[in-house]
């Protein structure tokens, strides 16, 4: 596993560009950690994985992570880690038809930190584990735009003050779970439990 920062704005498999500073058409692999730096604007041009992912970003120097109609698949660290960490309101989703899924296969407590940022922009999140219940813990509110599924392991609000507002569906299936605690949960699109 290494951390991977990107170098330049670019595609995340790019043929044509060094992004991440490890040679043309070279990639981080599905172990490793990335970074968007600030300044940085990165384009998903087919499905890819990773173990971690953080978003950097500054006022005149914004990120953007593109996903087209892509998924950028996060697959954890170890317990009580971060999983995904947004900086700040100047980190950026693009194109937002994607979707983030996460797949940690331990039983685990893993962090989403800062998804506030993206609460006009994150369009579907799928929680598909494999194997094991991880939890997968919000730090802040989370605004899905699109449809939130959980087929396997569990999405926690965590607090009582953690919001999480579905514009489309919520999706659990019987290996799934989500936990509202006392926090202020909304589904436009209603909610399916199988």
């Amino acid at each position: 596993m290494a951390t991977r920062t990107s170098a330049a704005s670019g595609g995340f498999r790019a043929d044509d560009a060094d992004t991440w500073g490890l040679g043309s058409g070279v990639y981080p692999a599905t172990t490793d950690d990335i970074i968007i730096a600030a300044g940085h604007n990165i384009t998903l041009k087919e499905d890819n994985e990773v173990a971690y992912f953080q978003q950097q970003g500054g006022s005149g120097t914004e990120s953007t992570l593109t996903l087209a109609s892509h998924t950028l698949t996060i697959n954890s660290r170890p317990s009580n880690s971060k999983v995904i960490l947004i900086d700040n309101e100047h980190c950026n989703i693009a194109d937002n038809t994607g979707t983030i899924k996460l797949t940690g296969s331990a039983d685990a407590s893993h962090k989403l930190v800062g998804l506030q940022h993206w609460a006009d922009e994150l369009q579907n999140l799928t929680i598909h584990t494999s194997g094991s219940n991880p939890t997968y813990r919000q730090e802040s509110a989370l605004t899905v735009n699109g449809n939130l599924t959980i087929t396997a392991g569990t999405l926690t609000t965590n607090t009582s003050d953690h919001a999480l507002t579905v514009t489309g569906r919520i999706d659990i299936a019987s290996g799934g779970t989500l936990t509202c605690n006392s926090s202020a949960v909304s589904s436009a699109g209603g909610v399916t439990v199988t």
